[in-house]
């Protein structure tokens, strides 16, 4: 995946889906905790992910020749 916050939210979700929903949570208070406990080195890394991706079809598509890309340190 290119887009990091494809990544992020895809983390949200796996958080969600390893435990039912029991009658005391609401989706919100779910997707809150979820949202919550994703760490700041995993914000680095879905980052840094992607950058490694967008390099690497750089460098073998003539197609990506022409994309304007910018990173963010």
């Amino acid at each position: 995946e290119l887009n990091p916050i494809e990544q992020f939210w895809a983390s949200v979700r796996g958080k969600m889906k390893r435990h039912c929903l029991i009658k005391e949570d609401t989706l919100s208070s779910r997707i809150g905790k979820a949202y919550n406990d994703v760490r700041i080195s995993d914000l680095y890394n879905f980052r840094d992910q992607s950058k490694r991706h967008i390099i690497k079809c750089y460098k073998q598509s003539s197609n990506c020749a022409s994309a304007k890309f910018v990173f963010v340190p």
